[in-house]
């Protein structure tokens, strides 16, 4: 076809440059259509795909207490024992074996206590804080939470009610054990290896106690013979209370022959009361989660 010279030129080299206009008008245009609707499509797709929260890194969880065990008074409380035990013979159990520097599989073992404290000679370096924090503070709470719940909405008969008495009773106590532990701890390391052989002896003879009450309290779970242990439980509780006065009058004497140095004394004195705490603490813990006696309680509770 023949054109004119009247006919309209092309600028060949306006063309990108118009379709490239075009694409940033309309991109453009897009933009500030769909910017208004950020914010109702994201509450859709949140309906829609609900989030659920990421668990905290390395925060134990509680493995037996859901919203569905408060519906009824049998399984609030087997929940509530459960997930008890569970928080002390695993975490407890580890964290005071390892503030005092002795592995728990030595504990659990047959090795007899007096060589199982005489190899047990290097600091394990435990943060009795961070287990606290990551291990038992969480459960702890739920726990408390799952008990209270129970108590207050539903119907339960007075064994029912003392029951999870016992279960708030028994976790305060654990709570407590940790603290007084944590305080040995720094203690019990520093003389770990120490030059001063008394003041070693009685740190070691700190560490004995505990030991041979955590062994005893082991045995709870995978003995049959629950009565024997308890029993032998109690008897370890009476020899704690004649071994008070006689411990006493072995740290006075100390003192008044100048064996240990007046540091050395104030941190035994301290420690000699949470050591005693511990053991109380631990044995009574164990009574309430493990045995079938109810006086206990009473005497938890004054």
């Amino acid at each position: 076809m023949y054109f004119g010279s009247n006919s309209p030129s092309v600028d060949a080299a306006a063309i990108p440059v118009a379709i490239s206009l075009f694409q940033t008008t309309f991109n453009g245009t897009n933009v500030l259509l769909l910017i208004w609707f950020v914010k109702p499509l994201a509450t859709l797709v949140e309906k829609i795909v609900p989030v659920k929260p990421l668990p905290k890194k390395g925060i134990d969880e509680p493995k037996f207490l859901t919203p569905d065990v408060l519906k009824y008074p049998e399984t609030a409380i087997s929940s509530l024992f459960k997930e008890s035990k569970y928080l002390f013979e695993n975490a407890v159990f580890e964290i005071v074996s390892h503030a005092l520097n002795i592995h728990r599989d030595d504990v659990k073992s047959d090795l007899k206590v007096k060589s199982i404290i005489k190899k047990s000679n290097v600091p394990l370096q435990a943060d009795v804080r961070e287990l606290y924090m990551t291990k038992v503070k969480t459960i702890y709470g739920e726990i408390i939470k799952y008990a209270t719940k129970a108590q207050s909405k539903l119907d339960l008969t007075e064994p029912q009610n003392n029951q999870i008495t016992k279960i708030k009773v028994a976790n305060r106590k654990i709570v407590e054990i940790i603290k007084d532990v944590r305080e040995l701890s720094r203690n019990a390391t520093q003389f770990l290896n120490s030059e001063n052989r008394y003041i070693k002896t009685e740190y070691n003879r700190f560490r004995t106690e505990v030991v041979n009450v955590l062994r005893i309290i082991y045995r709870f779970k995978d003995d049959q013979d629950i009565e024997k242990n308890y029993q032998t439980l109690l008897k370890l509780k009476e020899e704690v209370k004649k071994n008070i006065q006689k411990e006493n009058l072995q740290i006075d004497e100390l003192i008044r022959n100048d064996l240990i140095t007046v540091d050395m004394a104030s941190s035994l004195v301290n420690d000699y009361d949470n050591v005693n705490d511990i053991v109380k603490n631990l044995i009574t813990v164990a009574e309430l989660l493990y045995g079938k006696k109810d006086t206990i309680l009473e005497e938890t509770t004054k």
